[in-house]
């Protein structure tokens, strides 16, 4: 397997670090890892140092809540069971 290389100046992030910075759970971060194609991949630096590229992360987040204000402003999100 080909290892990605990192531009220099780049942040990385440990697993720790990045779901801290989402505010998440160890367990849904590892979820989305394991089972979202769309979430950013983990570079390995050594055997069992994975680290993801933190504008990767940044990147992944903002097309998240870009998609998540085209549901509510296509109607999709519910309050109360009426359409917003």
């Amino acid at each position: 397997m080909a290892q990605r290389a990192i531009p220099p100046g780049t942040k990385c992030l440990t697993p720790k670090n990045a779901w801290q910075k989402l505010d998440k759970k160890k367990s849904w971060f590892w979820d989305k890892v394991a089972n979202d194609p769309t979430f950013p991949k983990l570079i390995y630096i050594g055997p069992r140092s994975p680290v993801l590229l933190e504008h990767e992360l940044d990147a992944w987040l903002g097309a998240q809540a870009e998609q998540s204000s085209e549901r509510v402003s296509n109607g999709a999100k519910r309050k109360g069971g009426k359409t917003e």
